[in-house]
């Protein structure tokens, strides 16, 4: 009986940590293999290992995207404000703007409009323009579309 209970703490602990974690797939797969980056703990990491520091690329806290491990405010790469990515600090302009995120869809830089869409986000897909159609229009797959900004984050490497 204890033996079952243990089990299924771990299991329920394994399922409950693995719900904030983000593993992004390359296009249309959902293979180990094609793990290409993963977020846990507000860190986005290099591929699946997230047990060392050096793997970090961004780190997430309170709007902001840091570079690597750093919270410093001289280390912000990109702010999010008003459903806006901006590059930097600044807020203040609006040429600052990176995208637009809208209804799942990402637009190029401060404009809503159907022409200007560059990504959408669908069924925990992420496409490259408006068409969810086709699976060649596949970026990545993700296996939690809960946080459209974590979802959209690899993007910014692009």
């Amino acid at each position: 009986m204890k033996k079952i209970i243990v089990i299924t703490t771990l299991f329920l602990i394994s399922v409950i940590s693995s719900a904030s974690e983000y593993i992004f797939y390359k296009g249309n797969s959902t293979s180990v293999f094609d793990i290409v980056f993963t977020i846990k703990d507000n860190k986005m990491f290099n591929g699946r290992n997230t047990a060392f520091s050096d793997n970090i690329i961004y780190t997430i806290k309170d709007n902001s995207i840091y570079k690597g491990n750093s919270t410093s405010v001289f280390d912000v790469v990109y702010t999010i404000k008003d459903n806006k990515i901006f590059a930097g600090r600044s807020t203040a302009f609006s040429d600052n703007i990176i995208y637009t995120v809208k209804d799942n869809s990402i637009y190029k830089g401060n404009s809503t409009s159907v022409f200007d869409i560059v990504y959408t986000v669908k069924d925990n897909k992420v496409f490259e323009g408006r068409s969810t159609a086709f699976s060649d229009n596949i970026i990545y797959t993700v296996n939690n579309s809960e946080d459209i900004y974590k979802v959209i984050l690899p993007l910014l490497l692009m």
